[in-house]
């Protein structure tokens, strides 16, 4: 970190400008959400069925109620990984203040710790309406040292904006597949806005310091891509649910005994062909968009790399068309027009 003044006050990055205009209008608190709903039956529920537990003699035989139980605790814990995640981004995005050159990219950045911290004080909020706040995953926390340990900006950039940032939005997008609490729906789509604009100001920002890297410095970055790319999408362990199942009084290996192959918690998923087909069209919807947005960060390298193969016609023609702050399933309002 350079702990240096930024003294060149008058030279603006334009898309950064717009994001930051865009920040202004889309900006909310936590006390605008409705925190001391009552909590419905069959709220949470279905997310059994895309965590495959509902193929589990011991979980059928459970009562509604204890489902119900069960399937809160399972969120609980993926949403405290979440809580974890966002802290992470809120101590990142802090240090690249005092890292980044150019103040546009220094004010968007201490912008971005403001949204982060909302993010820690709303996942929290919502996560405690379910149950305990869950230890850190095991791989989860090694990537998130590493993320702020390291001392290359355009790595941090990278792990934050693109991939930490792009699992959460996802993540966001798979429970609200099956969850259907209004106030923890709600929460989502305010934070996800959010960070579909932080995805944005990586990829116009990170573009620049991949193309001034040198060529080591490059490899540096494409590797390190690699490695997230290889190791982000899929960190949940099986065992570590574990604790999930404590905090409602069952017993996980009977859980785990009775169940047969495939499921979220094993190699291989098994839910309803309809939740199956929406979870592969947006995991198709969502490839594309990353993949578009890594090659107008300057990294195609990374995709090609993880595929064995230069990229598609159609592929290119993605990152050139490419709105990185608009998902196809995130709405933001007047979004950034990008050149």
């Amino acid at each position: 970190m350079s702990l240096a003044l930024s003294l060149d006050y008058e030279t603006r990055v334009p898309t950064l400008q717009r994001l930051l205009t865009v920040s202004e209008k889309t900006r909310w608190t936590s006390s605008e959400i409705d925190w001391e709903r009552h909590l419905s039956d069959g709220d949470y529920g279905r997310i059994l069925e895309w965590h495959g537990a509902l193929r589990s003699r011991y979980v059928q035989a459970l009562s509604h109620e204890k489902k119900e139980e069960l399937a809160r605790q399972f969120v609980a814990y993926d949403f405290s990984q979440t809580l974890h995640g966002e802290q992470c981004a809120m101590m990142v995005s802090a240090q690249l203040v005092s890292i980044l050159d150019d103040i546009d990219a220094r004010i968007y950045a201490a912008n971005q710790a403001r949204d982060e911290a909302r993010h820690v004080e709303s996942v929290h909020k919502a996560v405690r309406r379910l149950g305990p706040i869950y230890p850190v995953w095991k791989p989860f926390d090694a990537f998130i040292t590493d993320l702020v340990n390291c001392t290359s900006w355009p790595r941090k950039m990278l792990g934050l904006q693109l991939f930490l940032e792009a699992r959460a939005l996802l993540d966001f997008r798979q429970h609200l597949l099956f969850v259907q609490d209004p106030v923890f729906c709600e929460a989502v789509h305010r934070i996800e806005r959010d960070e579909s604009q932080h995805v944005a100001f990586g990829v116009q920002y990170l573009a620049r310091g991949v193309e001034a890297a040198s060529e080591e410095e490059r490899e540096e970055i494409i590797r390190y891509g690699i490695w997230l790319d290889e190791g982000i999408w899929n960190i949940e362990r099986a065992e570590e649910y574990r604790q999930a199942f404590d905090a409602c009084d069952l017993d996980f290996s009977e859980f785990r005994a009775s169940l047969p192959r495939p499921s979220r918690l094993h190699p291989t998923r098994a839910i309803s062909r309809d939740s199956a087909q929406r979870i592969e069209t947006l995991h198709l919807q969502f490839r594309r968009w990353f993949y578009a947005a890594l090659s107008r960060s300057g990294l195609t390298a990374v995709i090609e790399r993880r595929l064995g193969r230069p990229l598609t016609d159609e592929e290119r023609q993605d990152a050139r068309k490419l709105n990185a702050a608009v998902l196809p399933w995130v709405k933001n309002d007047d979004p950034p027009a990008e050149p």
